[in-house]
């Protein structure tokens, strides 16, 4: 299959996946599972390796976070339900425990030390004091 072909199909998916989340709301993480099961067949990817592929390539992801020199975060501050992903300690099962280095948010950078998070920047119009009120976590 050429190039030219296989950057169609991402690209095609890349669309499905836009629409799919957007106009049709469809929980994120299952959009792109399914369009990661299609885009996998279109690319040629027998329907039986499919869901191997699909788990190395996950597992892949694991493993380059987990032996990273450096990771860097780029999130919002907030979750959709207004809590912070900033947090005292996990609620969810994690990847790499003291796996992120840095973490870019649409409100600040903050940087992962030992002794917790650092605040290394702020955006314009927000201020230390109000970052501080939408976590649990203690922000230095």
């Amino acid at each position: 299959m050429s190039t030219i072909t296989l950057l169609c199909i991402a690209l095609t998916g890349v669309i499905m996946l836009l629409l799919l989340v957007i106009k049709a709301k469809v929980q994120p993480f299952v959009a792109l599972l399914l369009v990661s099961l299609l885009v996998a067949l279109a690319a040629g990817i027998p329907a039986g390796e499919v869901g191997k592929v699909m788990i190395a390539g996950m597992g892949g992801a694991m493993d380059i976070i987990a032996g990273a020199k450096k990771v860097i975060v780029v999130s919002t501050f907030q979750k959709k339900n207004g809590s912070c992903i900033l947090t005292e300690s996990l609620t969810l099962p994690c990847t790499a425990l003291h796996g992120a280095d840095l973490i870019i948010t649409d409100l600040c950078v903050v940087r992962i030390m030992e002794k917790g998070f650092c605040v290394e920047e702020i955006a314009d119009g927000c201020t230390f004091e109000q970052l501080q009120s939408m976590t649990d976590a203690v922000l230095l």
